[in-house]
């Protein structure tokens, strides 16, 4: 996630994320996945304000989470709504970085502003056996694309927010994990926009 988010606030931003109509789908689809097993360390690649590792924090009480962001305002208000044994770094998933060792690896909806090359290489060199990493977007096919970017556009509190991001494959990101020699599935859902849209919520389920 970047410094700002559609020119929200970090504190806007966690309002929008806890009540967008995609929370719902992630929930349905995502959040199952999170509980079936015990994890003792949890990473979430992208964090903003930290929405996903309180909730794998949640469910996995004993467990230690890390929340990386590149944005110091995210990881404020990260701090601010975790309890203190949810740690955060302000760092860019872009760059080569060492997170050190994690079963379980989450990127909720940051992984095409990250960029999946670099989110490959960090699952690749953080997830341990037998870890799970998940990866979830939103299928790309519907949004406007422009030039070598695809723009996006929600609403929320009666403003358009609009944000890009990178134009991706999702079949060349499936192969991208396949070549650094982890094990990959995907799953999907359909989801209905307030505004009349259906979206596909794609997941990678990710293991070595």
């Amino acid at each position: 996630m970047g410094s700002s988010f559609a020119g929200l606030t970090a504190s806007e931003y966690n309002d929008w994320r806890e009540t967008a109509d995609l929370q719902s789908a992630e929930k349905k689809l995502v959040w199952p996945l999170i509980c079936r097993s015990s994890h003792k360390k949890i990473l979430d690649l992208g964090c903003g304000t930290g929405l996903w590792s309180r909730l794998a924090a949640e469910v996995h009480s004993e467990s230690s989470v890390v929340g990386v962001d590149v944005s110091p305002d995210m990881i404020a208000c990260a701090q601010k709504l975790s309890e203190p044994r949810l740690s955060y770094l302000i760092a860019d998933c872009s760059r080569p970085q060492n997170f050190g060792a994690f079963d379980l690896i989450i990127c909720g909806m940051s992984a095409d502003y990250i960029g999946f090359p670099h989110v490959v290489r960090t699952v690749a060199s953080s997830l341990t056996a037998p870890g799970q990493a998940y990866i979830w977007i939103l299928d790309p096919s519907n949004y406007e694309k422009r030039r070598n970017e695809y723009v996006k556009r929600w609403s929320f509190e009666n403003r358009v927010l609009t944000a890009t991001a990178p134009v991706f494959d999702p079949h060349q990101v499936y192969a991208q994990f396949k070549d650094a020699d982890l094990r990959v599935k995907e799953d999907g859902a359909d989801f209905r926009l307030s505004d009349g849209k259906t979206r596909q919520l794609l997941v990678y389920i990710i293991s070595r």
